[in-house]
């Protein structure tokens, strides 16, 4: 996807965005790591590409049949077509990152840890796997 643009106040927008969130329970096609994930970055990066929320699916088996259909074998898979990995020691405010839950995860860094949603509103946690630069 190479270098977007951030808005020049993106951390304030970062930070509004997760307020609006931190609440609002797991969802599939409404509020899961992906959609969450993509709201994110918009709310970060002024070019980001006008991307739907809406894929249509409602069930982890709609998730994974919508990635294949993509032509990728799971959200990691996907993501890194876009954007480039990094140790998770460079990992920078804004960044995805790549965590394990039942499945492969991302959520978004937020400095000192990321945050994604869950069934209670969103999860805070410091151990990813690795990032994604988002500069």
């Amino acid at each position: 996807m190479g270098a977007l643009v951030r808005y020049e106040d993106w951390e304030q927008r970062l930070a509004e965005y997760v307020e609006l969130k931190r609440n609002e329970p797991f969802k599939w096609g409404a509020n899961d790591c992906a959609l969450f994930a993509l709201g994110a970055l918009k709310s970060v990066k002024a070019d980001f590409p006008s991307v739907d929320l809406t894929f249509g699916y409602k069930t982890k088996l709609g998730a994974y049949a919508w990635l294949k259909k993509q032509g990728a074998e799971d959200l990691w898979d996907f993501v890194d077509r876009y954007f480039d990995r990094v140790p998770i020691e460079m990992v920078q405010r804004g960044d995805l990152v790549a965590h394990i839950t039942e499945d492969r995860s991302v959520g978004i860094w937020l400095g000192a840890f990321y945050c994604t949603p869950s069934d209670d509103g969103l999860l805070f946690s410091d151990s990813a796997e690795f990032a994604w630069r988002i500069s």
